[in-house]
């Protein structure tokens, strides 16, 4: 990337200000105030644009500190450069409610980048991470953050594959991620162990059905009650006819049902005689009449004791009979007495037994309801599992996309940390050279870990680098940044933006420094410097140079 020119409409105190760039290096100078590291500043929002803060933040933020003084020319300006051999410009207003990012290369035509953000193949890879963390160095901040050596991992790991950032491993990396992520936010969380927790509940249901029998039992107690309740039917009608033909056993009225009898042949004789001695009185013969009726008196003297003879008779046959009757019918009471007994005892017994019966029919009928309700448990547990196949059946194919994402990921991640353990050997022996030829040789070995602890060789020891004085740590923390553009951009030509870093230095210090980088660094080189240290230098060791007054 070469910086053609910067044309700036209003940006802090620079108004419609032009300026052009040429190969190798420049000088800019400026008294305090002059607006260098408002240039500088200016640039790197061309590259990748200008945020206002929110709330308390944005009070101080670059946003704020850049308004224009005056409001003449607006807020923003334009850069061009050359990307690739092909001649780019980005225009850019940063005005509240104007703002806008247009960008124009031979190649592509216009474009306008409603994010803000250029497209990649004009940055050549270029981040903003890396931007502020290796080509531009501000104001005695030449030490750089803890992320530019994750920053470097990425590109070395790229650098080895032949890749372009558009096709970086972090790239490719956070692409799997946010594909996994997005295929796990579509599958049902726990749904294999909801189906074996289901098919479980679903066993045991099965077994539990399995443990019941009603069935067979139902019917032997049905057959049974009815039976019963057969027995307690016929023992009634039994109970009715023995109670029907026992009823003559009751004892019947005394009646008189002997049949009238004729006059006898005694009572004929008598009434002869009677007759004869009514004759015989008429007739005068007393003595005939006499006989006649002392015959007819003692006949019936004679009959008269005869009948009550025969009628003590059968008062006594009577009686006899009597006390027979009712001897038998005591006899009869008692023996019914005996059947009802029996029969009572009987029924009793079948009752008890329809009861107990009936017990067991119930628990059956409860048991028959519980199988009832497991069944349909069981059906509907069935029912959750074939839902819950069919929807992993449906979801196969996303399980099969996760799989093969994360088998992608971690292959990738295992490559990728391979790949980063290389960077360090690399770093520290490209640092070594830098070092040695920025301090004139004083120091030849610097060694740098993956967290950016740096400590260099001296004196046949190793230092720490807050043991060195702070020119020198200057020099360290530039020689770092130049390492971390050679792994970086190994095309090189990235421009270095250097904003009066090289206060600490001293003359023979940096007189070796600039005549390093006029000699080794392949891009162009902006010093940002209030004094005229750089420029007289350059001109003693004839080193050609670019001067841009401000």
């Amino acid at each position: 990337m070469k910086l053609l020119h910067a044309d700036i409409y209003g940006f802090g105190k620079l108004i419609h200000r032009s300026f052009d760039f040429q190969d190798g290096l420049h000088v800019l100078y400026g008294a305090n105030e002059a607006g260098k590291s408002t240039l500088h500043t200016f640039i790197g929002c061309m590259l990748f644009g200008l945020e206002r803060g929110r709330g308390k933040a944005a009070h101080n933020d670059l946003y704020s500190r850049f308004l224009p003084w005056e409001q003449e020319g607006g807020y923003g300006g334009s850069l061009s450069f050359e990307c690739q051999e092909q001649s780019c410009l980005v225009e850019r207003s940063f005005a509240a409610g104007r703002r806008s990012t247009v960008f124009s290369c031979a190649g592509q035509g216009r474009i306008v980048c409603p994010d803000g953000c250029l497209p990649a193949f004009c940055l050549e890879g270029l981040t903003k991470e890396l931007f502020y963390n290796t080509l531009s160095v501000r104001q005695l901040q030449c030490a750089v953050h803890t992320s530019l050596a994750e920053s470097l991992s990425q590109h070395f790991r790229d650098i080895q594959q032949g890749r372009t950032d558009a096709v970086s491993y972090d790239a490719a990396i956070n692409r799997l991620k946010a594909e996994k992520k997005s295929l796990e936010s579509r599958l049902t969380p726990g749904l294999e162990e909801r189906l074996e927790a289901k098919k479980q509940e679903a066993a045991a249901c099965e077994k539990r059905l399995s443990d019941i029998s009603f069935l067979q039992t139902k019917k032997e107690l049905e057959g049974q009650l009815a039976l019963c309740m057969e027995q307690i039917g016929s023992g009634l009608e039994e109970a009715a006819d023995k109670s029907e033909a026992d009823r003559p056993l009751s004892k019947p009225p005394v009646s008189d049902t002997s049949p009238k009898k004729r006059p006898s042949g005694a009572f004929r004789l008598f009434m002869l005689l009677a007759l004869c001695a009514a004759l015989g009185l008429l007739w005068k013969q007393k003595v005939v009449a006499a006989l006649c009726a002392g015959a007819a008196a003692l006949f019936l003297a004679l009959t008269a004791h005869l009948l009550r003879r025969n009628a003590e008779v059968r008062r006594l046959k009577a009686r006899a009979e009597d006390e027979k009757d009712g001897d038998a019918f005591e006899d009869g009471r008692h023996d019914g007495r005996a059947v009802q007994a029996g029969q009572n005892a009987a029924s009793m017994k079948l009752r008890r037994r329809i009861e107990f019966l009936q017990e067991q029919y119930q628990d059956v009928c409860r048991r028959e309801w519980s199988y009832e309700r497991l069944a349909e448990q069981a059906q509907a547990l069935d029912e959750e599992c074939q839902a819950l196949l069919a929807q992993m059946a449906r979801e196969s194919e996303l399980r099969l996309n996760l799989q093969a994402v994360g088998l992608a990921l971690s292959t990738l991640q295992r490559v990728s940390a391979r790949l980063k353990g290389e960077i360090g050997p690399h770093i520290n022996a490209s640092m070594s050279d830098i070092l040695c030829g920025l301090t004139g040789g004083a120091y030849r070995q610097v060694y740098v870990n993956d967290t950016l602890e740096i400590a260099v060789q001296a004196a046949g020891r190793t230092v720490p680098l807050d043991a060195l004085s702070r020119g020198t740590i200057e020099q360290v923390w530039l020689a770092l940044r130049l390492a971390a553009i050679d792994i970086a951009f190994p095309q090189g030509g990235m421009p270095l933006l250097l904003d009066d870093c090289f206060l600490a230095y001293d003359d023979e210090r940096l007189s070796h420094t600039l005549g390093w980088l006029a000699e080794n660094y392949s891009g162009q080189v902006f010093v940002f410097t209030c004094g005229k240290r750089e420029a007289a230098l350059l001109q003693k060791e004839r080193i050609p140079f670019t001067s841009i007054p401000l």
